[in-house]
């Protein structure tokens, strides 16, 4: 696997087979397959792709190794390639321990080598990245030159410059955009939303998907199903607004008061006993893939001893003795359902939970019962 391509070098005893590139991935970026017939030649395999090389068995004509028999088994191997620019930094650092991922490979590992000290030709040198590098460089450069290795000038200088901020990262490879060009450059996404983010749905693991639907949910996609969106602030949708609670004692005296815009925050008032209020079938639908489900959903029964209302909000527009009814906002558990869709003869599924419109929304307007 390449992020470019590269030639490839094979020899056999130190005859060159002329090997080539049979299928190479569109782009450039991707996996690379070739084969080549090495006749009779033997001796040592050495396969060369742009800087790395793999020299681990050789073809003989002697079955010593495998006690007179012949191994008909594929022999694989494989080896990495540091990032570029970055190989010369790489070999010296990782010797001494300092080898960081993304950057440098780790090919062997152990037990480090003993640092140098300053009886080292060079040890001590302070160096920075090179005009028009980028921060990357600086750990490497740091260590490296500290420690006495002669850095190349095209990547570290004893002179402090101003960082170079990448489009792309270096430790990645190339890729395209939109599905067209050859760069890796990244497009500047949407700007982020100062009150909205998102977070992985229960469904999926949020270790790998929560920082994805972080970014995008705050920049305007939020995928149904798949990742929840979420308010800033602790879930607070009013954190520009001022908030009053407004305490029990409306519902003697109702009248209250607050600095528009605001929001007024009404408190349950109690029932005289616990009330269960019976749900009516909810018919909705949902798409998953290429497929529509439309279903019908039988929320269970709420049980309360209090009633709930929606909060009021109060706008520039709202003049002293403006009157607002209550409304009445008992919201229902969610409900789990599953969905599936068929691609290609792959069955995917997957678990949603539906959240209902609040009672009495659910109902558009008083229960029978």
């Amino acid at each position: 696997m390449k992020a470019s391509n590269q030639a490839v070098t094979i020899t056999v005893g130190g005859v060159n087979l002329s090997a080539t590139w049979t299928k190479t991935p569109s782009g450039g970026v991707g996996v690379y397959h070739g084969s080549v017939d090495y006749g009779s030649n033997t001796g040592a395999v050495v396969v060369t792709v742009g800087s790395m090389t793999v020299n681990e068995r050789s073809i003989t004509s002697s079955c010593d190794d495998t006690s007179g028999y012949i191994n008909w088994n594929a022999f694989v191997a494989s080896t990495a390639g540091a990032a570029t620019g970055f190989d010369e930094l790489c070999a010296f650092t990782c010797r001494y321990g300092y080898c960081p991922v993304g950057a440098c490979p780790c090919t062997k590992m152990g037990r480090g080598n003993e640092l140098l000290d300053e009886d080292t030709l060079g040890f001590g040198t302070i160096e920075f990245p090179a005009q028009g590098r980028s921060a990357s460089y600086w750990g490497l450069c740091s260590f490296a030159c500290n420690y006495g290795f002669l850095c190349p000038n095209a990547y570290c200088d004893t002179t402090e410059h101003q960082f170079v901020i990448p489009s792309v990262s270096p430790f990645t490879p190339d890729a395209c955009t939109l599905g067209v060009g050859e760069g890796g450059a990244l497009h500047v996404p949407p700007g982020q939303s100062k009150s909205v983010t998102g977070k992985a749905d229960p469904t999926v693991d949020e270790r790998i998907y929560g920082p994805l639907y972080e970014f995008t949910c705050s920049r305007g996609y939020c995928p149904e199903g798949v990742c929840v969106q979420t308010e800033i602030d602790g879930g607070s949708l009013y954190k520009d607004v001022n908030v009053a609670y407004i305490s029990p004692a409306v519902y003697l005296s109702p009248r209250a008061a607050c600095q528009s815009p605001c929001v007024l925050v009404l408190p349950p008032s109690g029932l005289l006993s616990t009330t269960t209020i019976k749900l009516p079938p909810y018919k909705t639908s949902a798409q998953f893939g290429s497929t529509t489900t439309t279903m019908t959903l039988y929320p269970p029964n709420i049980v309360t001893d209090k009633i709930w209302y929606s909060n009021i909000n109060i706008t520039g527009s709202v003049t002293d003795g403006a009157v607002f009814p209550r409304c009445i906002s008992l919201k229902p558990e969610a409900i789990p359902i599953t969905l599936s869709y068929v691609s290609n003869s792959r069955t995917t599924v997957t678990i949603r939970q539906v959240e209902l419109p609040p009672w009495l929304q659910i109902t558009q307007g008083p229960s029978d019962q």
